[in-house]
């Protein structure tokens, strides 16, 4: 049982701290105090079971996660997306990618949060080499982006997810489209004809090229 000895989150940053010297046994004690506090937050919690995880402690962190999930807090998109990513540590791929993509689609209606954890759904799909999670990440930027045609934030940044996957024809569409909403920004316009290029699409290069440089100005 947990002591209340210290707040959760300062107990779980001296656990952090102490497995870092490496001090591992006195971090793990100091882990599964803060997982288990009775005042510790969802996010709190699912921190420890990350630390867990990579303490090799993977039955205390899947227990953890699956508590927090049960829990009041459990709905939440937060939550559920934080939740996602310790399971994807944990290689349990096909559910920490759902319950990412539930978070994403919770936030429909909050664009840029969507985007932001589709990017992160798609930097950790590459990381683990899981091509499915990184589909999922791009799915969620495309979404996010098309939710808001005038945003040429969210079209640019679903296009350099497309171009950093060697996804070229559709970056350039996207980048382009995002040039076009955002008439003064010269960097994306510039983006757009590097892309061209690319594409050994000159031509149309050319006309981003001189369209970067009257936006930049004399």
């Amino acid at each position: 049982m947990a002591s209340s000895a210290g707040e959760p989150g300062v107990v779980l940053r001296a656990a952090t701290v102490l497995g870092q010297i490496p001090l591992i046994d006195e971090a793990l004690t100091l882990t599964q105090e803060a997982a288990d506090h009775p005042r510790s937050a969802p996010e709190t919690r699912l921190s420890a079971a990350s630390l867990l995880t990579k303490m090799g402690r993977v039955d205390d962190a899947q227990r953890i996660i699956g508590e927090v999930l049960e829990g009041p807090a459990g709905e939440e998109a937060g939550v559920r997306s934080r939740a996602g990513f310790v399971l994807l540590e944990l290689r349990l791929v096909d559910r920490g990618a759902q319950l990412i993509a539930e978070a994403s689609e919770a936030a429909s209606d909050r664009p840029w949060e969507a985007s932001s954890l589709g990017r992160s759904l798609l930097d950790l799909g590459m990381q683990i080499q899981a091509p499915a999670v990184i589909e999922q990440g791009v799915e969620a930027m495309r979404k996010a982006a098309e939710s808001r045609p005038g945003s040429g934030t969210l079209r640019h940044d679903y296009a350099g997810a497309l171009a950093q996957l060697g996804r070229l024809d559709e970056a350039a569409e996207a980048m382009v489209q995002a040039a076009e909403v955002s008439d003064r920004n010269a960097v994306i316009a510039e983006r757009a004809a590097s892309i061209l290029v690319g594409l050994e699409r000159y031509e149309q290069a050319r006309v981003w090229q001189a369209e970067a440089a009257r936006r930049r100005g004399p």
